[in-house]
This record gives C-alpha cells, structure tokens and sequence, in this order.
C-alpha cells in the first residue's frame, strides 16, 4: 500500500511528525544539535525511524535516497548540493554527519559517568573512616580520622587516592563529619543516578548506529561492562583485582 503512495506525500507526513519526543531527564543537549528542521527539509532523522518502524515496506520506501538526500544537504552540506550525489545516501548521511555528532556526545558522557563513579566511592570510604573513628573514640575518648580519599585526573582517566592523615578532631567535628558526608554521598548518588540515564541513552543510540554501519562495537561494550560494575563498588576494597583494575599504593586505576 505505501510503495504506490508518490514521494510528496510521504514527506508531508514526515513534516507533520513531531520530534519533541525525548524525555527531560535524557541527553536534550544532543537532540537539539542533531534534530533540528528548517524550511529546506521539516522532517528530522527521529521522524524517519519513527515511521521506518510501522512496516517493512515503509522502512525500505523510507531508505530511498530521495527521502535522506534534503536531510544530508541541510545538515551536512549546510544547504549547498552536490555536484555528484554520493551512493548511499542514508548511510553516508549516518556516518558523515552523525556518528561523529554521537560519538562526541557519548565521550563526554562517559568522562562524566565515570567521575561521579569514583565520586561515590570516595563519598563512601570518608564516611566509613568517620564511623570507624565514632566508634573508635566511644572506647578511646579520643576521635582519629585516618584516612582521607579523593578522586584525581591523569590522562583522561580517574584514579582514587587514599591519604593517612591521623587527624585528631573534636566529638562536635565528627558530627560535622558524618552529616557533611551524608549530604555528599546523597549528592553523588544522585548525579550517579540521573548521568546512568542519560549515558545510557547515547550508548544505545551509539550502539545502534555502530552496528547498522558494521564499526566494532567492542570499546562502548567494554565502557558498559566496567560502568555497569562500577554501580556496584561502595568502598575501595570491594574491587577485585581480576575485574580490569588494580590497586597500587592506595591507587586505583583502569588497566
């Protein structure tokens, strides 16, 4: 039924799509730079996929470069035509325009992923050394705070640091302590949470397109493993060396 509909009318349905489909906790940075429509072509790539997905005959209709061509000369080409169209313009549309648009995007993700993973680790490690030092001073009277973790940056990557520092602190400042490491540790949880969302968007979309363009998909896999066991670390000694980290020196660290 839709191979007999002509070309205009399948683009008048795309334009009268609407693209505002993404959720306010999800990656709306990325939407507005990719999905954006003028009076050259109203429809966008969302509103393709989106009708591909009705049928077989609509996604192969859809695949036609006819249909992707406008969408390649506003997004890619700035509005100028090609004096030779290239050949497969959809996938050149993808791998052209964009892949390096969701590749950039999924890199800073995960830098910020991972960051607020370590965060939590650390979070959780100071609070415990105040606890120890709470329980500590009730049998010694007297409060020690012996270890200090914070998170550094070396070469793009994060590594947690541990410094013994034996401060000595007033009953007071341990529940300063502690009520100051709950409020950040319920801060970093949060950021966990609501980043888990939004890198967990441009992973699938990153994944997706990968995939259809036949690249290895085995660098995000390995992200997505090592994230995925991050969530699950609280303290420092819960990582297992076998797991594609190490612990040297109070150090930890992505082999």
């Amino acid at each position: 039924m839709f191979s007999l509909l002509p070309l205009e009318c399948l683009e008048i349905i795309l334009e009268n799509m609407s693209s505002y489909w993404v959720k306010e906790n999800l990656d709306t940075k990325l939407n507005k730079n990719l999905f954006k429509v003028n009076n050259m072509c109203k429809y966008t790539l969302i509103d393709l996929i989106r009708v591909s997905m009705v049928s077989k005959d609509l996604y192969t209709i859809l695949s036609q470069d006819d249909i992707w061509y406008p969408l390649l000369i506003r997004d890619y080409k700035k509005g100028s035509y090609y004096k030779n169209k290239p050949k497969q313009i959809k996938k050149y549309y993808l791998k052209k325009h964009i892949l390096p648009k969701i590749s950039k995007r999924y890199s800073e993700n995960t830098h910020k992923y991972y960051k607020y993973c370590y965060e939590k680790i650390c979070n959780y490690e100071n609070r415990l050394s105040i606890e120890n030092s709470i329980v500590n001073g009730i049998h010694h009277k007297n409060y020690i705070v012996n270890f200090n973790y914070s998170i550094q940056e070396k070469n793009n990557t994060f590594i947690i640091i541990s410094k013994q520092i034996d401060t000595h602190i007033s009953e007071q400042s341990v529940l300063d302590y502690i009520n100051r490491y709950n409020k950040l540790l319920k801060y970093t949880k949060e950021n966990v949470k609501k980043m888990k969302d939004i890198w967990n968007y441009t992973y699938n979309m990153l994944y997706c397109l990968q995939s259809y363009l036949n690249i290895k998909t085995d660098t995000i896999k390995l992200d997505y493993n090592k994230l995925n066991y991050l969530l699950s670390i609280k303290y420092v000694n819960d990582i297992r060396k076998n797991d594609n980290y190490e612990l040297i020196n109070g150090y930890i660290s992505k082999k």
